[in-house]
């Protein structure tokens, strides 16, 4: 088969200052991953998210099974967080930088390509998967995701 399926992650995190901070606990925040679409929930397809955080943490490494995909810790600073992502005998390995500043909510798109076998290309499709070409440039592939993520203008 000349094409291969695109499946779109939102990973994201909020951020609060607390109230009473702490030495190296100074915000609240909450890491997530998402559906591009709630037409699409990842519970259709996602057996669970591995949440790796800087080795400082308590428990750097936390898995959730179920949705919502998500955790919420104490922190300062910035580092980069890994989410490794089990879906339809899959996994893949997202990067995300968290940024722990006052009152933010900050997200974005990451995009997997998969060459499904031929017997998988319907139930992929069903559950959100965005069939593209396998010769998609890397420009093709961001204006495929941009036209199925935006929400569409009132007609």
């Amino acid at each position: 088969m000349d094409a291969q399926i695109l499946f779109v992650f939102k990973i994201g995190h909020s951020v609060c200052r607390k109230q009473k901070p702490a030495p190296q606990r100074t915000h609240h925040w909450r890491c997530y991953i998402e559906s591009w679409s709630s037409r699409y929930p990842l519970s259709a397809f996602v057996d669970k998210v591995t949440f790796i955080l800087h080795e400082t943490f308590i428990r750097p490494k936390q898995v959730v099974q179920k949705e919502p995909f998500a955790i919420e810790e104490d922190g300062f600073g910035t580092f980069q967080l890994q989410a490794e992502v089990s879906f339809l005998d899959h996994v893949t390995k997202l990067f995300y930088d968290i940024q722990l500043y006052d009152r933010r909510e900050l997200h974005a798109f990451r995009v997997v390509r998969i060459d499904p076998n031929e017997g998988d290309w319907l139930r992929f499709t069903q559950v959100g998967g965005i069939p593209i070409p396998k010769s998609a440039s890397h420009m093709d592939v961001q204006q495929q995701v941009l036209r199925h993520i935006q929400p569409s203008s009132p007609g």
